[in-house]
C-alpha cells in the first residue's frame, strides 16, 4: 500500500503561492524534504496544505503522486503529477484542529498514515478530481486577492483563471495588476497583454506537457529566479531570492538609486535589497529604498528609521553604540528620478508607528 505524505505551504513565508504560471491549472507539482526516508517514498501522495486570510483559512491545496525523487545539496525534491482541487477546499473542525496539532501545527514534511485525517484528505481530493475550472475556482481567487491585496501574483491566479473562463476584459485588469505590483509570472502576464488571443490558445495546452525535469516542475518560476551561483547551496540561494522579492521590482529600484545603497552608498548589487516603506503599500519606487541588506534588516526593524522631512537616519539604542553609529543623521540619497523619490506619507506613516 502506498504511503501518504502532507506537506504545509505557508503563503506568507513564502511570498508566492505553491503554483508557477499555470496557476491552478497545474499538472506536476513537487515538494522539497532535507528527511532521507524521501527516497523511499515513490508512489505515494503528497497532500499539499495552506492557509490564507485572518482568521487563517486552510485549504487542501493540491494533490500529487510522487514519481521522482531528486537530491539537491542537503535536501531531497519529491515531485510527480497531480492536480490543484478546483477550488481547493476549505479544511476546519475538531477533528482537522487534531490533525493539526499532531503534525506540530504543519512544521516539515512528514508521513500521515497513521492519522486518521488522512482519510479525510483522500476523500476530499478523490471527491475533487472531476471538478472544472469554474466560477467558484475565480471567487476562491476573490479570496487571494482579498488576503493579498499587495501581492501581484494573487491577481495573476485570478487573471489566469478568467482568461480561461473566457473574461477577457476580467484577465486583462487582473494583469494589468499584476504586472503593476510586480509578479513572479510579468512575462506571461505580458504576452497576454500584448496578444490576448495568442495566449489564450497557447496557454491551455502546457498543461499537457509530459515531466521535463524539476526546472520546469518543482522549481518553477517564482521560486529561483536563474540557477543558483556555483558554490551556493539551493536553500540558500532560494531564501535570498525570497527574501528580494519580484526581481523586475528590484531592478527599477536598483536603477533609481543607480546601484547604490540610500544610506550607506554600497555599491555591490548582490548585496542591495529593497525595503518597502509602507510594507501596505504599493510595489513602486516611491514607497521603497534601496539599502544593503544589513540595513534593511535594521529598517525593517524599526531600528534604523528615516525622518520624513529631514530625510535623515535616526537609530534606535541598541544600535546607536556600535559601529552603526556613524549613519547617526546622514541624510539619504536621492534618487536620480524625482518620481521615485521617497514618499512623504509613506514615511510619515513609517516614522509615526509603534
Amino acid at each position: 500500500m502506498s504511503s501518504s505524505f502532507l506537506q504545509y505551504f505557508n503563503i506568507e513565508k513564502m511570498g508566492r503561492f505553491p503554483n508557477g504560471a499555470d496557476a491552478l491549472l497545474t499538472a506536476r507539482m513537487g515538494v522539497y524534504s532535507k528527511l532521507a526516508a524521501v527516497q523511499q517514498s515513490k508512489g505515494g501522495t503528497v497532500y499539499v496544505i495552506s492557509a490564507y486570510g485572518k482568521p487563517k483559512k486552510y485549504v487542501l491545496w493540491e494533490a500529487f503522486t510522487i514519481d521522482e525523487v531528486t537530491k539537491q545539496d542537503d535536501q531531497f525534491v519529491v515531485s510527480g503529477p497531480g492536480r490543484v482541487l478546483l477550488p481547493p477546499a476549505e479544511l476546519s473542525g475538531k477533528e482537522f484542529d487534531k490533525f493539526k496539532a499532531a503534525c506540530a501545527h504543519f512544521i516539515g514534511f512528514r508521513k500521515i498514515d497513521d492519522l486518521p485525517y488522512t482519510a479525510t484528505l483522500k476523500k476530499t481530493a478523490d471527491a475533487n478530481s472531476g471538478a472544472k475550472l469554474g466560477p467558484a475556482c475565480e471567487a476562491f481567487c476573490d479570496e487571494l486577492v482579498a488576503a493579498f491585496p499587495k501581492m501581484g501574483d494573487a491577481y495573476f491566479y485570478r487573471a489566469h483563471t478568467r482568461q480561461h473562463l473566457g473574461n477577457a476584459a476580467g484577465a486583462k485588469a487582473d494583469y494589468e495588476q499584476a504586472t503593476k505590483l510586480g509578479t513572479n509570472f510579468a512575462e506571461e502576464a505580458r504576452a497576454f497583454l500584448a496578444n490576448p488571443t495568442a495566449a489564450s490558445n497557447t496557454s491551455a495546452a502546457s498543461n499537457t506537457s509530459a515531466p521535463n525535469g524539476i526546472a520546469a516542475s518543482v522549481v518553477a518560476k517564482g521560486v529561483f529566479a536563474g540557477k543558483a551561483p556555483a558554490g551556493v547551496p539551493v536553500g540558500v540561494w532560494q531564501g535570498v531570492l525570497l527574501r528580494r522579492g519580484p526581481e523586475e521590482f528590484r531592478q527599477s529600484v536598483l536603477k533609481a538609486y543607480g546601484g547604490k545603497c540610500a544610506v550607506s552608498g554600497a555599491d555591490a548589487e548582490a548585496a542591495l535589497e529593497v525595503a518597502l516603506i509602507d510594507p501596505d503599500g504599493p510595489n513602486e519606487p516611491s514607497n521603497a529604498l534601496l539599502l544593503r541588506a544589513d540595513l534593511r534588516t535594521l529598517f525593517d526593524l524599526n531600528l534604523l528609521r528615516v525622518h520624513p522631512r529631514t530625510r535623515k537616519v535616526v537609530l534606535a539604542e541598541s544600535v546607536m553604540k556600535g559601529t552603526y553609529a556613524r549613519l547617526w543623521a546622514r541624510p539619504l540619497r536621492a534618487p536620480a528620478s524625482k518620481d521615485a523619490a521617497p514618499n512623504f506619507a509613506a514615511l510619515e506613516k513609517r516614522w509615526s508607528a509603534k
